[in-house]
């Protein structure tokens, strides 16, 4: 969650928008986005 946080500000500096934060590993995949964590408040 601290990297996602840390890539959406530097995102943000750099005037990209930053979609989603995907874990994928063993067969399986995560969106932090869906899961509420590491976005900014108010990020859609």
């Amino acid at each position: 969650v601290t990297l996602t946080l840390e890539l959406a500000r530097a995102a943000e500096i750099l005037d990209i928008t930053l979609l989603d934060h995907i874990i994928v590993g063993d067969g399986r995949w995560v969106s932090l986005k869906r899961l509420g964590l590491g976005f900014p408040h108010g990020s859609k």
